[in-house]
């Protein structure tokens, strides 16, 4: 991976000096479980503290990022897609606190 690969989201070059991943070793030593936690505490650190040390989108496209792989949803498989289109597929709509409809 060069430096212009590295993208603060998907491939935050700090975590890909080695041959494994930092989130591979993860998975590894915690098993599937404990992976499933992990990546849940993360979103929830991510989402607590959007706009508070990073850009919000950036720490909510993170929080995204690790609901994805605790759904199961490698988003290293595909970059052409967005977190939120990674979580929901594009098109859907979710309900909200309004009881309105809204796509993803």
């Amino acid at each position: 991976m060069t430096e212009k690969d590295a993208d603060p989201v998907y491939w935050p070059e700090h975590y890909n000096h080695a041959k494994l991943e930092t989130i591979d070793a993860i998975r590894e030593a915690l098993g599937e479980e404990g992976f499933f936690n992990f990546c849940r505490g993360n979103a929830l650190k991510y989402i607590w503290r959007a706009g508070h040390k990073t850009a919000a989108k950036e720490d909510l496209a993170k929080a995204a990022w690790y609901c994805s792989m605790a759904a199961g949803n490698d988003p290293r498989k595909d970059t052409r897609k967005s977190p939120s289109e990674l979580l929901f597929g594009t098109g859907e709509t979710v309900p909200c606190v309004d009881g309105e409809q809204r796509a993803v």
